[in-house]
């Protein structure tokens, strides 16, 4: 095997770890999130008042806009006030676009009654929205194809290359075992 191509399986070996390595630490956020998620479907629920409701609105290079929503609420629980600020696990802000804007405007006005749902263990723990988070599904396609990327690259350049070179090697042993 040449020089060259020893160089090039190094950086080829070098960027499929760098790829899954992205895609274990992905897979362990999401995997380590997943039983808080399947146990907010249990959670119980009470009725809580719309503090606050804001937006940041966020360009990106094409000139789209979109809004990071952010909502404060309160809700008590057993003579207490408890103050919450997660619309779902995981996040405090939801990025949503101008049609997802005024649905929020109109179902999370200031004063509104809203459904909270709360950790029965920790009663200062709650949601407005259970389960999954919608930019986690993101993520998990990302950690996907980041991990295919990466051993699709490691077969096709490392395994196949390195069959290849050795093929060529045993041809070339072939022929100076035939001339001797």
């Amino acid at each position: 095997m040449g020089e060259k191509s020893r160089n090039k399986n190094g950086n080829i070996r070098i960027w499929v770890f760098i790829l899954i390595t992205i895609s274990i630490f992905l897979f362990y956020d999401i995997i380590t999130k997943i039983p808080k998620w399947v146990a907010s479907y249990s959670w119980l629920e009470t009725k809580g008042i719309i503090l606050d409701l804001s937006f940041k609105e966020i360009e990106d290079d094409e000139g789209n806009i979109s809004y990071n929503v952010y909502v404060k609420y309160e809700y008590i629980l057993d003579g207490k006030k408890y103050i919450g600020k997660n619309i779902n696990l995981g996040s405090s802000s939801w990025s949503i676009s101008g049609n997802q804007k005024k649905w929020f405007k109109e179902n999370y006005k200031i004063g509104n009654t809203v459904t909270v749902y709360f950790n029965p263990d920790f009663l200062s723990e709650a949601i407005l929205v259970k389960g999954i988070a919608g930019g986690e599904y993101f993520k998990i396609i990302f950690a996907i194809i980041l991990l295919s990327g990466g051993i699709l690259i490691y077969y096709f350049t490392i395994i196949k290359v390195s069959k290849k070179d050795n093929i060529e090697e045993e041809n070339i042993n072939d022929k100076e075992i035939k001339k001797e």
